[in-house]
């Protein structure tokens, strides 16, 4: 095999490894928006009673103090006791 062979095929096993590179990033780059958009339309997170649906959150983390059963309101670092329409204290009796 001559010189100019072996850099020839060298240059396609280049070629080949950078398409195959490519294609690699473009599936992981492809994955990752997929994943950050699911994450943002709420995919994974759980609805509970504060929330209207799936799709409209009301952004506010239903928090049970399992001690006691009262349950608070968590957001942005305020957490407040969760009351009914009467104003009072809502407490849930584990079975």
């Amino acid at each position: 095999m001559t010189k100019e062979e072996k850099s020839h095929y060298r240059q396609i096993g280049n070629q080949i490894t950078l398409g195959i590179l490519d294609r690699i990033a473009t599936f992981i780059l492809i994955a990752i928006v997929i994943v950050l958009l699911l994450n943002w339309a709420g995919w994974w997170s759980s609805v509970d009673d504060t929330d209207k649906d799936k799709w409209t959150r009301s952004n506010v983390e239903l928090i049970t103090d399992y001690g006691t059963g009262v349950q608070y309101l968590y957001k942005g670092g305020a957490l407040i006791p969760r009351l009914d329409k009467d104003g009072k204290i809502i407490i849930v009796k584990e079975k």
